[in-house]
């Protein structure tokens, strides 16, 4: 039974690294790609795999779940990082406080998320699949958010910005499909202008959504040089798949930590959660905290940020 049961875990183990290897191969793919959002998954499993394969003296095995475990950490290791508070000297003030939050798109528990942004008083705030019903009642908190950019739609696609800093530019840079939206504002902070995109591409599933997917983040991409620029939002992948790696290479956008923040489905249990929601913020800017918020009715955590302007050193 032993021996029956380290060949059915080597078995598994070398195909974790036949996978873990696969997945940075997402143009072969939309399903290749997906392979690219667990990660983290599938580092812990292969740490679990490893172990039993060690006790079990397995050494085929444990190769295999080495070359799996290897594969993965790499993968995460390769995001590009933003500056943080960690890094001394490099932190200057004020700070701006932000958060992205995806609604679900219903009209649950509106009440309890307008007294939390009144309760917060965000900087900025993002909100994906905002709908019509939830975009009439933004009004309530207008004295303190009375800059608004909102484009609510049925169907789960809508997007809006509401701001406590007056915008000085906005648009709207493709909006010529049900699914192709992202907002794009500018605001006067800490004596220069910071430009904020707001994103929320469909979910990388089949080929037209897939396909979609991709497209949108490409199109980000070639925007212009801004080193001063924050892109949130729900992206439906994590940093590690294929497009989310050339959105933040080619807009110079860091993450937070290499260990992703696991934000969907909410009500999920913790491992099989996982990090489709950012915060990204160019080489100017300094992330100061990132953190879930509160579990306000959607299956999305909204994503609070902190962040500061880097000094400029001598």
């Amino acid at each position: 039974m032993r021996r029956e049961g380290r060949s059915v875990l080597t078995a598994v183990a070398v195909l974790a690294a036949v996978l873990s290897a696969l997945a940075f191969f997402g143009q072969l793919g939309w399903i290749v790609d997906l392979l690219a959002q667990f990660r983290f998954q599938a580092l812990l499993g292969s740490v679990v795999l490893l172990l039993v394969l060690v006790f079990l003296r397995a050494w085929r095995g444990v190769a295999a779940a080495s070359l799996a475990l290897g594969l993965n950490a790499y993968a995460l290791y390769d995001v590009p990082l933003a500056a943080t508070a960690s890094a001394p000297g490099a932190i200057g003030e004020p700070s701006l406080r932000i958060v992205a939050f995806n609604l679900e798109g219903n009209d649950r528990r509106i009440d309890n998320v307008l007294i939390w942004l009144r309760e917060q008083k965000f900087d900025v705030v993002s909100f994906e699949e905002l709908t019509p019903a939830f975009a009439a009642q933004l009004d309530a908190v207008a004295d303190l958010y009375p800059y608004q950019l909102l484009r609510p739609r049925k169907g789960g696609f809508g997007i809006g910005i509401i701001s406590r800093h007056p915008f000085t530019f906005r648009s709207i840079p493709f909006s010529d499909g049900p699914w192709r939206l992202a907002l794009r504002v500018r605001i006067e902070w800490n004596d220069a202008e910071v430009e904020i995109v707001a994103v929320h591409p469909p979910p990388p599933l089949g080929g037209p959504m897939a396909r979609e997917h991709d497209d949108i983040l490409n199109d980000l991409a070639t925007l212009p040089p801004n080193p001063r620029r924050i892109v949130m939002g729900d992206f439906n992948a994590a940093p590690t798949s294929l497009a989310m790696r050339r959105l933040m290479r080619q807009l110079d956008l860091g993450a937070p930590s290499r260990v992703p923040r696991l934000t969907w489905p909410s009500y999920n249990f913790w491992p099989l959660q996982i990090p489709i929601d950012h915060v990204l913020v160019g080489g100017d800017l300094a992330l100061v905290s990132v953190e879930n918020g509160p579990n306000l009715g959607s299956d999305h955590f909204p994503q609070i940020a902190v962040v500061a302007a880097k000094k400029t050193l001598p």
